[in-house]
This record gives structure tokens, sequence and C-alpha cells, in this order.
């Protein structure tokens, strides 16, 4: 998780967000658990409980990882 880096942004829903790569599936944009509070105006708690939900669509370290540590759990 040493290797992210911004580069440049995207607008969703008129708010920008940072474009994150590094560490991802090459060519795939990331957007943080925070970034997706703004887009959807839900509280931080409520993204972090529908994620969890849903947790069996996501692949570890492909569609979803820990941004402190990397190791792929919300």
């Amino acid at each position: 998780m040493n290797d992210l880096t911004i580069k440049g942004a995207t607008e969703i829903c008129s708010i920008t967000v940072p474009n994150i790569v590094g560490d991802f599936v090459e060519g795939k944009k990331s957007i943080l658990a925070q970034q997706i509070e703004k887009v959807h105006g839900e509280k931080l708690k409520v993204v972090n409980q529908a994620v969890n939900m849903n947790r069996n669509r996501f692949k570890n370290l492909i569609d979803i990882i820990r941004a402190d540590d990397g190791k792929g759990i919300v």
C-alpha cells in the first residue's frame, strides 16, 4: 500500500473525487468510502454497513481493500 498516488480528479454528482491509483488492478480507478459518503449523502457508518452487507459481491484486494493496511478487510 505504499504506492498510492492521486492523478487528477473525476466529477461525480457535482462532487470532485480524486483519482487514486497504485496497488490496484492496472487501469482501474478507485474511490474511498469517505468519497462514497459525500456522493450519496450518507453517513460513513451507513456506507460501511452497505459494503459489509454485500461482501459476497466483492473480491478481496481487487474490488475492496482497506486503505490503512491493504489487507482487504473493511
